[in-house]
C-alpha cells in the first residue's frame, strides 16, 4: 500500500492506518474500470473471496455521466482482509471489463477516508452512494 507517494509495505497498514481502533481497515482501490459501480465492484469481490470480509464500498461517479472516477474506497472488515485484497488484486485487473488498467492499493488517509472524499466531491460531482455490505 502507499499513501500518496510514499510506498509502504503491505505489512504497515496497521502503523499507517491508526485513527481508529475497531480493526476496520478502508483502502482505496485505484485503476477500476470506469463502468463500475458500487454493486460491480462488491460483485467482484465476492467471486474473489471477500463476501462477508466488506463494511462498505464507494464508488465516486462524475454527476451528469454513468462513469466513476477510475476508484474505489473499500472498508475491509480486518487488516487481514485487506492484506488479502492487495494479494489478489495489486498488479493485476480488476474483474472481467475490457480494459488494459491494472489495479493499484493504498491505504485511506482515515478510516472515515470514503465518507470523507465523497462529502467533499458531492459539490463537484454530485451525491455519491455508499453500498453498505451486510452479509
Amino acid at each position: 500500500f502507499s499513501r500518496g507517494s510514499t510506498p509502504m509495505l503491505p505489512q504497515q497498514i496497521i502503523a499507517a492506518d491508526d485513527s481508529q481502533n475497531d480493526g476496520e481497515v478502508t483502502i482505496l482501490l485505484r485503476h477500476i474500470a470506469c463502468k463500475y459501480d458500487q454493486n460491480d465492484v462488491k460483485r467482484i469481490l465476492d467471486e474473489y473471496g471477500f463476501q462477508g470480509k466488506v463494511s462498505y464500498i464507494s464508488v465516486p461517479r462524475k454527476a451528469r455521466s454513468r462513469s466513476n472516477l477510475g476508484y474505489a474506497f473499500i472498508r475491509f472488515r480486518s487488516e487481514q482482509y485487506a492484506l488479502e485484497c492487495y494479494r489478489v488484486c495489486s498488479g493485476q485487473k480488476f474483474g472481467p471489463a475490457a480494459t488494459a488498467k491494472k489495479c493499484s492499493m493504498e491505504i485511506s488517509a482515515s478510516q472515515a477516508g470514503a465518507r470523507e472524499l465523497a462529502q467533499y466531491r458531492k459539490e463537484f460531482y454530485g451525491s455519491p452512494q455508499i453500498l453498505i455490505c451486510n452479509d
